[in-house]
């Protein structure tokens, strides 16, 4: 038996944040510092016998 499948992450490559200033004396509180990564397609293929 064959099989195989694709998984995709963040199709539409939008920006998304994962990470924000959290000490909120500081002038960027609640300002992103982080990005999730971008677009990532992952495919496989496996062979059942």
């Amino acid at each position: 038996m064959l099989s195989a499948g694709v998984i995709a992450n963040n199709v539409l490559n939008h920006t998304s944040y994962s990470n924000y200033v959290g000490v909120v004396t500081s002038p960027n509180f609640m300002q992103p510092i982080a990005a999730n990564p971008p677009r990532r397609l992952q495919g496989n293929v496996s062979f059942r016998f």
